[in-house]
């Protein structure tokens, strides 16, 4: 009986695998364009422009002979298209090209400028509704034409999308990605804050090259791009955020000349206070720096340049501080993510006096900007090994 119902156990299991149909969904990596960046535009006509950069896996080897480096030739392709929306345009790539566009892949999207003043939101419509575009990607507001940075040939990278990501996730950046874009432009309270670059060209000799430059964080007033925050604004934006970043300033004192400071540690706390015809933010920072360059040979054994040197990086500090916090209130835009703090220290009093009117009452705030630094180093030497012995 036993051997009967094993016989008929292995005639129906051979069977059953008549009605599998296999891996009928299959795609294989020799179908597919692997998009690395993709730029969005705004034409004259109103049309999107869609420009994709994908690599090509057959030229990403090294050079035979067992050197280094790359064939010589592009590792990758750029192809660009109009049309009445993103998918429009998407689809008249597909229509000329041999394989799949696949998106998973995708490590940096671009927005351009033109497109970013008329608005972001609806991209994210097209972006976040196919499930292998994914919501970690970078994001980036381009310094006029987005596909201008995709046509970038950096030296250490082999795409502009790779030379781009590296330096949005560096330390002394604020790094965004499409779902951090989402989630701020789906709160009230708070507006995006995005990188901006540009594509800049160097020349060593008869060697040109064209580099993606950080120039900025681009400001937004809901998802319409209205400023951009620059120089020492953009440096001090982070204190504002309460989102440390380490980077570097140089400051020029009467007495001491121009030293360069490191700045490695620091917190900021931002504190809410409701009165009654305005509201006051109190901005205290505490920041840690050492320093790495004096040009006058200025010793810093000795404590009163020391503390010379602090009282003139607090001043610079608060006023970097100051110039951030007009500049977004010049713009409508709340990057500094003051409208989500006040909503979270005081929800009743936000949801029945702020909410609705909340970039005039941001227009009215007064802010009280209080900054200690401690410079923790001076380097392996107090003063300039080759200063003058009676000097």
């Amino acid at each position: 009986m036993s051997r009967k119902f094993l016989s008929l156990f292995w005639v129906m299991l051979l069977l059953s695998t008549l009605f599998v149909s296999g891996c009928w969904d299959r795609t294989e990596v020799n179908d597919i364009a692997i998009v690395l960046s993709t730029a969005y535009d705004l034409e004259d006509d109103g049309q999107y422009r869609v420009t994709v950069q994908m690599a090509l896996p057959g030229q990403m080897g090294g050079a035979t002979g067992g050197g280094g480096g790359t064939s010589g030739q592009k590792s990758y392709y750029v192809d660009s298209e109009t049309g009445k929306t993103v998918r429009e345009a998407n689809n008249k790539q597909q229509a000329r090209l041999s394989r799949q566009l696949f998106f998973a892949h995708r490590r940096v999207l671009i927005v351009g400028e033109e497109l970013a003043k008329q608005g972001i939101r609806d991209l994210f419509d097209v972006v976040a509704r196919v499930p292998e575009n994914r919501l970690t990607s970078n994001i980036v507001i381009a310094k006029g034409k987005g596909y201008d940075l995709l046509n970038a040939q950096p030296q250490f990278e082999r795409f502009s999308a790779e030379a781009m990501r590296e330096i949005l996730q560096s330390d002394n950046m604020i790094e965004v990605n499409m779902k951090d874009v989402a989630q701020e432009l789906s709160q009230t309270g708070t507006d995006p804050l995005i990188p901006m670059m540009k594509p800049v060209k160097t020349t060593k000799g008869e060697q040109t090259s064209t580099e993606t430059q950080f120039i900025g964080y681009a400001q937004f007033h809901d998802d319409k791009l209205t400023g951009t925050l620059q120089n020492e604004a953009s440096k001090s934006i982070h204190w504002v955020r309460q989102k440390f970043r380490p980077f570097s300033d140089s400051y020029e004192l009467p007495e001491l000349g121009k030293v360069a400071v490191n700045f490695y540690k620091g917190k900021s706390e931002v504190t809410p206070v409701l009165g009654s015809d305005h509201l006051t933010f109190n901005v205290r920072i505490n920041a840690n720096c050492y320093v790495v360059e004096a040009e006058k040979g200025v010793d810093f054994g000795m404590s009163e340049n020391v503390r010379k040197l602090e009282g003139a990086i607090d001043q610079k500090l608060r006023e970097g501080v100051e110039e951030a916090i007009r500049e977004t209130q010049a713009n409508r835009s709340d990057a500094g993510q003051l409208g989500l703090l006040l909503s979270r220290r005081f929800p009743r009093q936000w949801q029945e006096k702020y909410r609705e009117h909340w970039y005039e009452e941001l227009d009215k705030a007064v802010f009280h900007v209080s900054v200690n630094t401690e410079v923790a180093r001076v380097g392996l030497i107090s003063e300039n090994l080759a200063k003058k012995e009676n000097e």
